[in-house]
């Protein structure tokens, strides 16, 4: 899992269409959001999310996310 760490001064992370960003922006996770991954399909810094738990309720997100503003966890 995936979870903002609030480093970022936006204060939100991009869900993106592909790796990179200059990819269009499909939605957004903020602090104590999560994004489910499987390390195997990530791209350099960027990992294609597969689900997560966004403000509170689970969703089906799929998108890519850029990691170096994230913290993981088993």
């Amino acid at each position: 899992m995936s979870g903002e760490t609030g480093a970022k001064p936006d204060g939100f992370l991009s869900v993106r269409r592909g790796p990179g960003s200059e990819n269009a922006e499909i939605g957004r996770v903020r602090n104590g959001d999560a994004l489910f991954l499987d390390h195997r399909k990530c791209q350099g810094k960027w990992c294609l999310a597969e689900g997560g738990v966004v403000g509170g309720r689970q969703t089906d997100i799929r998108g890519w996310f850029y990691t170096a503003w994230c913290e993981f966890y088993p």
